[in-house]
């Protein structure tokens, strides 16, 4: 997903707040690779303050959890 797709789907109650200059450009996916920031950033952080954890699915098909225990309590939070 581009970062400009998801802060229109999230209008206008909500927002993703890392706002990079190529965010109509740029994917969610290289956001977290890069820890994407930008003017919002020092008011709100970069986007490794949200990130909560990752499901990664390796070349060879195995699947990686990341992440903490109070990351899987916030998301089944909510």
């Amino acid at each position: 997903m581009i970062c400009n797709v998801l802060n229109a789907a999230l209008a206008p109650s909500h927002f993703f707040p890392p706002d990079p200059g190529s965010a109509n450009l740029a994917s969610l996916g290289g956001m977290v690779s890069t820890n994407a920031s930008g003017n919002r950033a020092v008011k709100y952080g970069t986007t490794k303050h949200y990130v909560l954890g990752l499901e990664i699915v390796l070349a060879d098909g195995r699947i990686i959890h990341t992440g903490s225990v109070l990351g899987r309590l916030l998301r089944d939070m909510i």
